[in-house]
């Protein structure tokens, strides 16, 4: 009986690392769209650049 609830204690505790896990890796894609502009604009730069 006593496994069982390591377990269970395990499996919250996984849970809750999983939890912060997921925050962690949206806070860093909300900065892509930004990112992805920046190229885009980087990239119209050298275009205008070489005409």
């Amino acid at each position: 009986m006593k496994y069982t609830g390591a377990f269970y204690k395990g499996l919250s505790s996984l849970a809750n690392k999983a939890k912060v896990w997921d925050a962690k890796i949206t806070e860093k894609l909300s900065y892509l769209p930004a990112l992805y502009n920046y190229l885009v604009r980087l990239e119209q730069l050298f275009v205008s650049v070489d005409k």
